[in-house]
């Protein structure tokens, strides 16, 4: 195929589903289930407990992981920010990055998201990098079209 690297989908979600956000197990179970649904082989899963009272899920995959950083009380908000990072060493996984982020977007339920994708690895001449990433989040925010795989949106 000919393919390397790894796509990375980032993100910061507002709002999530409160109720849920008070039992990370749950979201890390839940989680696991929808990676294997997928098709990813999930290797194995942890959840730790900040001392602040946040705690973080790590799912690692065969193809890389899935990682999610859950704040219940966060501005009063239920915030999650994460990344979800396949490797494309046995196959083009670009479009399961998106599906697996859809799904976890819909899991938690955010009613504002703000996301960016980076291509990270030795990708053949004229495959679209991730230079965009030294934007700030305020500027993909400010100007969502800077680089087509920056997206900022505000679901009503």
């Amino acid at each position: 195929m000919g393919l390397n690297g790894s796509t990375v989908r980032m993100f910061d979600w507002y709002n999530c589903n409160r109720a849920l956000l008070d039992e990370p197990e749950k979201i890390r179970s839940q989680a696991v289930e929808i990676a294997g649904l997928t098709g990813l082989q999930v290797i194995g899963s942890r959840l730790f407990y900040y001392p602040e009272g946040g705690s973080l899920i790590v799912i690692a995959l065969a193809e890389s992981h899935i990682r999610l950083e859950i704040w219940p009380g966060v501005d009063e908000r239920g915030y999650v920010n994460g990344e979800v990072q396949l490797c494309h060493f046995t196959q083009d996984n670009r479009e399961l990055v998106h599906v697996l982020y859809l799904r976890l977007q819909e899991l938690l339920n955010p009613d504002q998201v703000s996301y960016h994708t980076l291509e990270r690895g030795p990708w053949p001449v004229g495959t679209p990098s991730g230079d965009f990433i030294r934007l700030s989040k305020r500027e993909i925010w400010k100007n969502p079209h800077h680089h087509p795989s920056a997206v900022a949106m505000n679901l009503e």
